[in-house]
């Protein structure tokens, strides 16, 4: 009997541990800034930023850059809020994670143009 009741204490006190912790994992963050016209360059903050630009059409929007894969859901967040136009286009100026991270679920939704050595 006693040890039900400590195994209980033990599973009660990790589930909630588990919940604490997960909270404190903070969502990333976006600042948007609008360049000109339809054009916007949104930051994304996570454990590090990433700049991407959106260029919002009546056709669709074209993304310079694809930021972080653990910031995808915050930048489909913020171009909702920006015409909810779908993605069409990625273009990946260069290699670095913030630059390319992204690519292996934008994929998914649009058309990445880059050159070759860019994974």
């Amino acid at each position: 009997m006693k040890q039900n009741a400590i195994r209980k204490y033990v599973v009660i006190s990790l589930l909630l541990c588990f919940g604490f912790a997960r909270d404190a994992v903070s969502q990333p963050k976006a600042t948007v800034e609008k360049v000109v016209g339809n054009i916007y360059k949104i930051t994304c903050t996570d454990q590090s930023s990433a700049n991407v630009v959106a260029l919002v059409g009546d056709d669709g929007t074209l993304l310079v850059d694809a930021g972080y894969v653990s910031t995808k859901d915050t930048l489909f967040s913020v171009l909702k809020t920006l015409g909810n136009k779908s993605l069409r286009f990625v273009i990946n100026t260069h290699a670095h994670g913030d630059h390319v991270g992204g690519n292996l679920l934008l994929g998914n939704v649009a058309t990445i143009i880059a050159h070759k050595n860019t994974q």
